[in-house]
């Protein structure tokens, strides 16, 4: 959710410097937003595309894993190869304009990607999808979620991009997401499975961590025997959220490791029963709880990213769009944004609000996964019907 290194130091939002650019694409994302550059190509595992598109009020797009080559991709640390399997990387650009986004996804299809990687699925580019004319969609929304609630402005970026697609004669209905917690949890069991973040400490090879690292380090290192006595504590002073988060972030046997990935799937069964149910052709949601957040913020806000991770686990096409920036009067967290009043996560949230006034929102639009085309169609479609945006410079 930040960028800042020992080296050049700390990235900062061309709309409010004393602001993150998110992360871990956020360099790429700021530079765009200050038109540096018309085009980026990030990753994303939890939302490291679309965080920071999101906070610098531009585009960005997560395709379906594996539906484009990681060949090329720098890993950090000695053995260049992504460890998890379950939540895996993928590569996606960052624009200014849905078309942006197009035209990056129409460069990798050729014979030369599935020459080079033969383990992508050979799908070509399918550009009559994005060229349809008086298709008909039914897209379901939703504006909150009680695992981490959104923010008036991230609410209503989400209500005025309802009356935009319904404007374009999309059939625009709420649905209620079955398993969002569940989702948002299993997410940080498979992303610490490993425990006392192993990961990090190969990949920096002794090297020594910024300090936004710090507090989540020492978390991990949270014995498992500690953790079964905080983590009821923690609920009998109303810090529920951290509580759960206590009980299901520990480093795992291979056999809870599968465990957690049959929660996964079961996961993505029921949102996939779901969506059948409702006859989605898409998914419109908040982008963040929060536009964005000040610098040092992350550790202590990394859950409010939910509404980006959820997709991840899914595994399905999302990109994100600019709709509006925060008004007069909404620069505040209370009750009606969040069901967990007065805990630490809103305590936090609390005090990113404040000083906001100005700040990009945004919101994301979702499909199955592999209908990436489909995805960008109606991103254009909801693109066109909100009108110009603004940029930070």
């Amino acid at each position: 959710m930040c960028i800042r290194d020992s080296i050049w130091g700390r990235a900062k939002n061309p709309w409010d410097k004393t602001r993150t650019v998110g992360g871990s694409s956020g360099g790429d994302a700021g530079l765009v937003a200050a038109r540096c550059s018309p085009l980026a190509l990030g990753s994303d595992v939890a939302g490291s595309i679309r965080i920071p598109a999101l906070y610098c009020g531009v585009y960005g797009f997560k395709p379906t894993t594996r539906r484009i080559t990681l060949e090329g991709h720098s890993i950090a640390g000695k053995i260049q190869k992504i460890g998890n399997l379950s939540v895996v990387t993928c590569v996606g650009p960052i624009g200014k304009c849905v078309d942006d986004l197009i035209l990056f996804m129409k460069c990798f299809f050729d014979e030369e990607m599935w020459r080079r990687d033969p383990y992508i699925p050979r799908q070509p580019w399918q550009d009559e999808i994005i060229q349809e004319k008086n298709k008909q969609y039914t897209v379901g929304y939703f504006t909150n979620a009680n695992f981490f609630g959104a923010s008036k402005a991230n609410r209503r970026a989400v209500e005025e991009a309802v009356v935009a697609l319904r404007k374009a004669g999309v059939n625009v209905k709420p649905v209620t997401i079955p398993n969002f917690d569940e989702i948002a949890l299993n997410f940080i069991e498979i992303t610490t499975s490993e425990g006392g973040m192993a990961r990090l400490f190969d990949a920096t090879e002794g090297e020594k961590l910024i300090e936004e690292y710090k507090t989540m380090v020492l978390f991990s290192k949270i014995p498992r025997w500690i953790r079964s006595i905080v983590a009821p504590i923690l609920d009998l002073i109303g810090e529920k959220r951290s509580a759960r988060i206590m009980r299901n972030s520990y480093k795992r046997s291979a056999q809870e490791y599968f465990d957690v990935n049959r929660r996964m799937m079961l996961n993505q069964e029921i949102m996939l029963n779901f969506w059948r149910e409702n006859q989605l052709d898409a998914l419109l949601s908040p982008g963040l709880a929060t536009p964005a957040i000040p610098h040092g913020m992350s550790q202590k806000l990394m859950i409010s990213c939910c509404y980006t991770y959820m997709f991840n686990l899914l595994n399905y096409p999302t990109g994100n769009i600019p709709v509006t920036k925060v008004k007069e009067g909404e620069e505040v967290y209370d009750e009606r944004d969040c069901i967990h009043k007065g805990d630490m996560f809103f305590k936090q949230a609390e005090k990113a609000m404040r000083g906001s006034k100005g700040l990009p929102v945004g919101v994301q639009i979702s499909t199955l996964p592999f209908e990436d085309e489909k995805c960008l169609k109606i991103m254009k479609i909801l693109e066109e019907n909100l009108g110009s945006i603004e940029y930070a410079l």
